[in-house]
């Protein structure tokens, strides 16, 4: 558990934190922290720091602010640019898209894969500067959402006229494909693990994949946990 806690921040944020309980000069526990309440920051000296150097800002969801002296923290770090502060793995741009796609999708089908459409009248426009709202209002009321599919009665001449769009032309299924295979591929997952398979998927190409999981994928992350748990704890004792 402590373990998937510290891959979760680094796999979330690039950044993985657990704190070192201390008593009497030796430590006790791992307590794992929040990676996005945490900033690794220099400081000048200033303020509460005794000196100047690395520090860790952890800002709890009270408001409180502890710092944290890096002799006092194991840090997870993906690449960094700094040396202080792990870049995310996760491509922002991806996660939005495949936000999008699901925010869109849910509406699409709330609608029974109706998308709006516009009232047409050969009347002049109303006087009134609010009745173009209220009626749009009305009809999204009565025919949207839930109700899309009701029997529609039109009045004062008014047609309907539906904005069509094939189901097969907004590409749902495949854009759904694309988004899970851009985040798999920043974890360097196969895509076979997740379900997305295609004519390269055979039993002898998936072992082979499997094998460059573990080799490329899992054994660096291991490597890197090892590496800093070991300078953590072993450079305290």
């Amino acid at each position: 558990e402590f373990r998937e806690a510290l891959v979760l921040g680094f796999c979330s944020t690039g950044n993985g934190y657990a704190d070192k309980l201390m008593l009497g000069g030796r430590i006790v526990g791992l307590n794992p922290l929040r990676a996005d309440w945490m900033i690794p920051k220099m400081t000048n000296g200033s303020g509460v720091v005794a000196g100047p150097g690395l520090i860790y800002e952890y800002h709890q969801v009270n408001g409180q602010v502890r710092i944290y002296q890096p002799s006092e923290i194991i840090h997870l770090k993906n690449f960094s640019l700094d040396g202080i502060r792990g870049m995310s793995p996760l491509q922002v741009h991806a996660i939005r898209h495949s936000m999008y796609t699901d925010a869109y999708a849910s509406n699409f089908m709330r609608n029974q894969g109706r998308p709006s459409g516009v009232l047409e009248s050969k009347k002049a426009r109303p006087k009134d500067p609010d009745f173009n709202e209220r009626l749009s209002a009305d009809w999204k009321k009565l025919y949207g959402g839930d109700n899309a599919g009701n029997t529609a009665v039109l009045w004062d001449e008014m047609t309907y006229k539906a904005i069509s769009i094939n189901p097969n032309d907004a590409q749902y299924i495949e854009t759904k494909k694309l988004n899970a295979g851009d985040i798999s591929a920043i974890f360097g997952v196969p895509g076979n693990m997740i379900g997305l398979t295609d004519k390269t998927a055979t039993y002898a190409s998936a072992e082979q994949f499997q094998i460059d999981f573990v080799r490329h994928t899992i054994r660096p992350l291991a490597v890197r946990l090892e590496q800093v748990i070991n300078k953590a704890l072993f450079a305290t004792q």
